[in-house]
């Protein structure tokens, strides 16, 4: 059995050791509570986000390379925003968990009406419920593919729209 655990204040992170991408809470105290997700699930992840993203925006027009423009600066917008309020910046120090970080089995998304996603990871022992609106669905899919990046993954943007905030040059329309 699944026993729940809702979450306010997520933080993302890598465990070396394990190759893994860490996803931990604040729970009790000074502590958190950390699941990892492999590579293979972190992929699927960010391709199953990016799809809700352009999902939740509707029909922007046939022109793929204006849906995709469009997509890419609410991204960029959305991902300042969160650097300039402090929700998207690096943690000064490391914060003891509760528990060795537990191997994700299964994640499920539900999208919500404001074009955030209900985030539901599964241990098939512990669930971790994230709400993320639009704005923190853009943070978080940015600092995946930052620690990807920074650990050394090979792991491509799934849609042209996230390509900018990979570091790769602009794409000039005329």
């Amino acid at each position: 059995m699944t026993a729940p655990t809702a979450a306010v204040n997520f933080h993302l992170g890598y465990n070396a050791d394990e190759d893994r991408l860490l996803l931990s809470v604040d729970v009790a105290g000074d502590r958190e509570y950390a699941m990892a997700l492999t590579r293979r699930l972190t992929k699927a992840l960010v391709g199953a986000l990016a799809d809700r993203v352009a999902k939740g925006r509707g029909n922007l027009g046939i022109n793929p390379a204006l849906r995709d423009t469009v997509l890419s600066f609410e991204h960029a917008h959305a991902v300042a925003d969160a650097q300039a309020s402090g929700m998207r910046r690096p943690r000064s120090g490391q914060i003891p968990l509760f528990a060795a970080p537990r191997l994700v089995r299964e994640i499920k998304l539900k999208s919500n009406e404001d074009g955030g996603v209900a985030l539901q990871l599964d241990d098939h022992e512990r669930a971790l419920n994230i709400e993320l609106n639009i704005e923190r669905l853009h943070s978080f899919v940015a600092g995946i593919l930052d620690i990807a990046g920074g650990a050394g993954w090979d792991l491509p943007p799934p849609v042209p729209w996230l390509e900018r905030s990979t570091g790769t040059a602009p794409t000039i329309l005329h």
